[in-house]
């Protein structure tokens, strides 16, 4: 009031307060008359410290030991961390009428859960602060790994350089998620972009996925799941696939082995050929022998004629 002594008054609980809800709702009510009967008027404390510093105040002193009893910053850090995991979280999941239930009921609790960890309760037992932020951070990784794909019983078997692979997704919260399945690179496997995918609430879809196979064999993909802001979802599935597509190096060096017994059978058959042509004209039979014309007789060899005839 006018005409009173003293300096601003600060009202604040303090830093070990066992109030209940009640209680605390009760001194807020008290302060709101307070401000609507004009008793007092509330200031932000950033315009009574500059003012302060106008006027020639002294600064704010802040005890090192205070400060040494603060929550630990890894803390904070790690804090900071959830809280955007958990909007990421919230990001993703869809709200539709009459279906399971909303993102608020699902994620604002995770969000004042965080805070446990930063309150002032633990200054000085920084074991405590961590223990608060590890209980949060296993309920984000509980909700997070019950969005996953779903390990199938028996391997992909793949008869075709084409055929589609049909991974199953499976949603264990109480409210839509929209994810993306997103699949390892494997050396002879193409997958074509994967669309968002809207999971209902504790249900589960089977995405059909375009693959390409470029061998043979059996080998193994791992599959996870993305939020459409690409934070992971639960823990990667290792999908095996056997292929029974033969490959580009298989297929060429089969076209080659062809290619190479072809060459031997005509070089085998050219060298049949060759001995029966020659013998037709040298030493086979003539065109005017037949069945009953004798063989020709060789004439054994002698002396060379001299070129005189004798006659009788």
């Amino acid at each position: 009031r006018a005409g009173d002594a003293g300096g601003p008054l600060v009202v604040a609980p303090p830093h070990r307060w066992a109030a209940d809800g009640p209680a605390a709702a009760g001194v807020l009510t008290a302060l709101t008359s307070l401000i609507d009967d004009g008793r007092i008027a509330p200031t932000g404390l950033s315009t009574l410290i500059d003012g302060a510093v106008q006027a020639g105040g002294t600064q704010l002193f802040y005890p090192p030991q205070a400060g040494g009893a603060e929550i630990p910053g890894t803390v904070v850090s790690g804090v900071a961390d959830q809280v955007r995991t958990i909007e990421a979280l919230r990001a993703a999941a869809e709200a539709r009428t009459g279906v399971g239930a909303s993102p608020a009921d699902v994620f604002d609790p995770l969000v004042t859960g965080t805070l446990r960890a930063v309150s002032s309760w633990w200054r000085g037992d920084p074991a405590r602060a961590e223990r608060e932020e590890t209980v949060v951070a296993d309920r984000i990784a509980e909700i997070r790994a019950s969005v996953r794909v779903v390990e199938p019983p028996s391997p992909y078997s793949l008869g075709t350089s084409d055929a589609p692979l049909l991974i199953t997704v499976a949603n264990g919260l109480p409210v839509t998620m929209n994810v993306r399945v997103v699949l390892s690179s494997t050396t002879g496997l193409r997958v074509a972009p994967i669309e968002v995918q809207a999971v209902p609430p504790r249900g589960r879809v089977q995405v059909r996925v375009s693959a390409q196979v470029t061998r043979s064999g059996v080998f193994s993909v791992d599959a996870g799941l993305l939020t459409p802001d690409g934070v992971a979802l639960g823990p990667d599935t290792r999908l095996r696939v056997r292929s029974t597509v033969y490959g580009t190096v298989t297929v060429w060096l089969t076209a080659i082995a062809g290619g190479v017994l072809v060459v031997l059978v005509v070089r085998r058959v050219l060298r049949r050929l060759r001995p029966a042509a020659a013998a037709g004209p040298s030493g086979g039979p003539g065109p005017g022998s037949g069945p009953g014309t004798p063989p020709d007789v060789p004439v054994p060899p002698g002396p060379a004629p001299s070129g005189r005839v004798h006659g009788s």
